[in-house]
């Protein structure tokens, strides 16, 4: 994951929306809307922002021997796609100033956009023994990653029995709740909460520098889907479960399958909460007739 030095920090307020659980029940949930989930989820600078930073980048690197101020003009050569220069600067900075967690991190980002992937899980790995909360603690899922790219250049058909993230959520048309996945440890976060933060922060990133078709992000926003239709809701599960397919699915007939079965429960969700309202007006309406009939009896006795 490219690495740039932070430079503040945003706050982010939840708020709550309504939606279906996988049981079909409209919920409140707190944190973002699925859409402005997928806004965060696939939302990017354009080149022409980063060409901009660039060319003040290249100013401000001049006469600064800063390395995380060079490492940030590697970050942003990455950006645009300028793979061997940055690694080149990068290389450099390693060898004058080693031990920098941002270079390690932003190393291995270029290298494996490159290609060089046994290079990119290498200074990916020691990026994290740097610096082991970077990114929130979810570059372990970076790891993942490039060991999946890995496993499926030896093998086209890994993905056909594994999966990037590890965790089963079954065959059905809807997800499993893998045992204990919502359980929180002594760490405070249950496996699901890590799951998602993961996805959701690494997807973000990865979204910007990877384009489709990759089976690889396909099956991360397809576990992505599995996630959120167990936390969050129905309506975050299509819409991951879409942009999964823009990417490719590896499992297309279960991506289907899921696909018809949020529908159907968004729709049974919408019938059932149409009928209790519909219940609720009809006791009022009955209550007051009750009220009314009422009155006029005892009107009618004086």
């Amino acid at each position: 994951m490219i690495s740039l030095t932070p430079a503040g920090a945003a706050l982010l307020a939840c708020l709550w929306y309504t939606g279906t659980s996988l049981e079909g029940m409209r919920v409140q949930r707190e944190g973002r809307s699925p859409q402005l989930d997928m806004v965060h989820l696939t939302g990017h600078e354009p080149a022409a922002v980063w060409r901009t930073r660039l060319a003040s980048s290249a100013e401000k690197i001049k006469g600064s021997a800063d390395p995380l101020v060079h490492s940030d003009h590697a970050a942003i050569l990455v950006r645009l796609g300028r793979l061997d220069e940055a690694i080149a600067l990068l290389e450099d900075l390693e060898k004058r100033s080693p031990g920098n967690y941002y270079v390690a991190a932003n190393l291995g980002t270029a290298l494996e956009l490159k290609g060089d992937l046994e290079g990119a899980l290498q200074w990916i790995q020691e990026g994290i023994r740097r610096n082991p909360e970077a990114h929130n603690g979810t570059e372990w899922l970076h790891v993942k990653i490039l060991e999946a790219r890995i496993a499926l250049a030896k093998d086209p058909t890994w993905l056909e029995t594994h999966s990037v993230l590890g965790i089963d959520f079954g065959s059905e048309p809807k997800p499993a709740m893998p045992p204990g996945f919502l359980v929180r440890g002594s760490a405070g976060f249950s496996e699901g909460e890590r799951a998602r933060a993961a996805l959701e922060l690494q997807l973000h990133e990865r979204l910007s520098l990877v384009k489709p078709p990759d089976p690889i992000v396909g099956d991360l926003l397809f576990d992505l889907s599995n996630v959120w239709a167990l936390s969050a809701s129905v309506e975050h599960a299509r819409l991951a479960l879409d942009l999964a397919e823009q990417y490719g699915v590896p499992r297309p007939l279960l991506a289907r399958e899921r696909s018809k079965a949020y529908a159907g429960t968004v729709s049974a969700g919408l019938v059932r909460t149409t009928v209790k309202y519909a219940l609720i007006a009809l006791g009022a309406i009955a209550a007051c007739t009750a009220v009314i009939w009422l009155i006029r009896r005892l009107a009618g006795r004086g």
